[in-house]
């Protein structure tokens, strides 16, 4: 445990992003205050960003998957499909919609999801844990935060 916290809990908590990033004020820090850890992961994609959000609005289970290693969440019941092209269906996401990471009934118990807290359309969007029944406070927050990176990159 001590290895994990000590070690590899502080590298994985900044994956890819440099110190620069890790210390930056970044657009929606203040939609939902507060939280004991954080994380600063980062990918730089040499696309325009107008080509790399429509893949980031469609993730979720029943929409265009995580474009993770499916078989394992499958093997798990989690029944993910990745998609390999942009469907225009799942291009949209508000305030209070449902990202499901299970489907409805998983395991025999409610199944899991993040509830969309803040969008703004091409640029950035938070979801959340509050509202499952069982967590009745926020437990985690992810932003997909989409920054210009040069020319060409985000």
């Amino acid at each position: 445990m001590v290895g994990y916290a000590g070690w590899l809990r502080p590298r994985m908590a900044r994956r890819g992003a440099t110190s620069t990033e890790v210390a930056r004020h970044l657009a929606g820090d203040d939609v939902i205050p507060g939280g004991r850890a954080t994380a600063t992961n980062a990918v730089t994609i040499d696309a325009a960003p107008a080509a790399v959000w429509p893949w980031i609005v469609q993730m979720g289970r029943g929409r265009a998957g995580f474009y993770t290693y499916f078989w394992i969440e499958n093997l798990l019941g989690a029944d993910i499909h990745n998609l390999d092209r942009i469907e225009p269906a799942f291009q949209t996401l508000g305030e209070g919609d449902r990202v499901w990471l299970t489907p409805e009934r998983y395991l025999g118990r409610p199944g899991q999801y993040w509830q969309v807290r803040h969008v703004q359309a091409g640029r950035l969007w938070c979801w959340s844990s509050a509202h499952q029944p069982t967590r009745p406070r926020v437990r985690g927050r992810w932003w997909w935060n989409r920054q210009p990176a040069g020319e060409r990159g985000c």
